[in-house]
């Protein structure tokens, strides 16, 4: 292509599309992939033309042959969806067309899937909701076929899912719940799952409140930096063993979480039971803990923001006054720590986060660091390298220093793949910019501006009933020490 060479790079499009055939013939994995790639490629170097034409009638007609067709073909779409070549409404109508015609119903969802990615990279906000519809249907109708009681639940379940992505589907949720519940009542309270219900967070938000109402803008601040506490981590792995072996056919399967570019981001192994594996144990810790940042959020920082927002009008040096005199931060970052703090409380997530994700590795080092501990190695060449984020929450010497319940809550939030993965997601740019309006997004938030500022905000609290000026004496006392 780079050199003009119209013939070659054809010949190399029909190589594609006859190693699709003989993995066809053979039955190996990749026809679909190998389909898509000779048509992206003749369509680069030969858009609309006769050979193009051709190559995809050879295509069609070598797929319409095969039993898996429907299969085929969505890989064929994922592929040149992915490499952006195809216009997607052109793909959107060829996923819609088939996904109606298809007898299968697991290619059916599968094309509705791609169908719901074409909508939405062309902008088709109907077509999009239409097909996850047409999903959840497809889940549906599935169940209802099933002669199994159970997988016919695991099936309402997913269709449950799905409708939670589309708006105005509350009526077709109760529905398929209702399903689930009566299937339930067959089998017994044995397979029963458990149902929970909404969490009333009135109490909590006012609690809240009341912590800033009447305070001076350093109290305010201070009951910001210290608005929780960490969650017990023995106490959440006591929990997700008791859940595992409470619902054992949840935890027979392996689960596959796909991350911002949907590409499966990890695969929790299923557990024997006997010996619950580590990763099956962590993954079921990180529901449980995904649930509390979002009550968290929603019933206390939240709040906490929006009174503190409501008293008082905050500026850059109001921050400053908090950021300056903490002792865990080190010389040339603490500006990043000041627009980070107030965005965040300005309600501006996409800046706080991209100014003080990237300093939690460097808060964690300096930490160490000053506690004699190595947070660095030689390799085999003789350079000396940083340990990562990972390394270093994994090393016994954070867990002495900071506590079980915290290291465990900075992994599920920024390393761990199958939590938010923030660190990683933020860092390699995947985060959409509704992902950072999020509870995970907020908690993160909260507990770096913990990590760096809770011990200014002790002293400020230990204090609470003096005046600002004692406070800010205080501080300047802080900063000498």
């Amino acid at each position: 292509i780079r050199l003009r060479r119209v013939d070659d790079a054809m010949q190399a499009a029909k190589f594609y599309v006859e190693a699709g055939e003989k993995c066809l013939i053979a039955g190996s994995p990749g026809a679909g992939i190998r389909f898509g790639r000779g048509m992206q490629l003749a369509l680069t170097v030969n858009k609309q033309g006769e050979i193009a034409r051709k190559l995809g009638e050879q295509i069609e007609a070598t797929l319409q042959r095969s039993d898996t067709f429907d299969f085929l073909l969505a890989e064929s779409i994922d592929e040149l969806l992915t490499r952006r070549v195809f216009d997607p409404k052109i793909l959107l109508d060829l996923a819609k067309t088939r996904s109606q015609l298809t007898s299968n119903s697991r290619a059916e969802r599968r094309l509705c899937e791609l169908a719901n990615r074409c909508a939405i990279r062309s902008g088709d906000s109907v077509a999009a909701s239409s097909s996850l519809m047409q999903v959840a249907s497809s889940f549906e109708k599935e169940a209802d076929q099933a002669s199994i009681k159970l997988l016919a639940v695991s099936l309402l379940k997913s269709a449950i899912q799905t409708l939670r992505r589309v708006a105005g589907t509350q009526a077709e949720r109760d529905r398929v719940q209702n399903k689930i519940l009566k299937i339930q009542e067959q089998l017994g309270t044995e397979f029963k799952s458990m149902q929970v219900g909404s969490v009333d967070l009135t109490q909590n938000v006012e609690n809240a409140r009341s912590r800033i109402r009447g305070k001076t803008k350093i109290v305010g601040l201070a009951e910001l930096v210290l608005a929780t506490s960490f969650h017990d981590a023995s106490i959440a792995e006591k929990s997700a063993e008791a859940s595992i072996r409470s619902f054992p056919l949840q935890n027979m399967f392996a689960v596959e979480k796909f991350g911002s570019t949907l590409k499966s981001a990890t695969a929790i192994p299923p557990t024997d039971f006997g010996s619950i594996a580590d990763d099956r144990l962590f993954y079921s810790m990180i529901t449980e803990y995904k649930c509390l940042f979002g009550i968290v959020s929603q019933g206390t920082i939240l709040p906490l923001i929006d009174e503190l927002n409501l008293c008082h009008h905050l500026t850059i040096s109001d921050v400053a006054e908090f950021v300056y005199r903490s002792p865990y931060i080190p010389s040339g970052h603490h500006e990043f720590f000041c627009i980070g703090f107030l965005a965040g409380i300005q309600g501006r997530m996409i800046e706080a986060l991209h100014c003080l994700v990237p300093q939690l590795e460097m808060l964690i080092r300096a930490f160490l660091w000053e506690r004699d501990v190595v947070v660095s190695s030689i390799d085999q060449k003789g350079n000396q390298r940083e340990f990562d984020l990972n390394r270093l929450l994994e090393m016994p010497e954070t867990v002495e220093y900071l506590s079980e319940d915290v290291v465990t809550t900075l992994r599920v939030l920024f390393t761990h793949q199958a939590g938010p993965n923030i660190r990683n997601e933020l860092s390699h740019g995947m985060m959409t910019g509704g992902q950072f309006s999020n509870t995970n997004t907020i908690y993160a938030w909260w507990t770096i501006v913990w990590f760096a500022l809770h011990p200014v905000a002790e002293l400020v609290l230990e204090q609470g009933g003096t005046s600002q000026k004692s406070n800010e004496e205080d501080l300047n006392g802080l900063t000498n020490e």
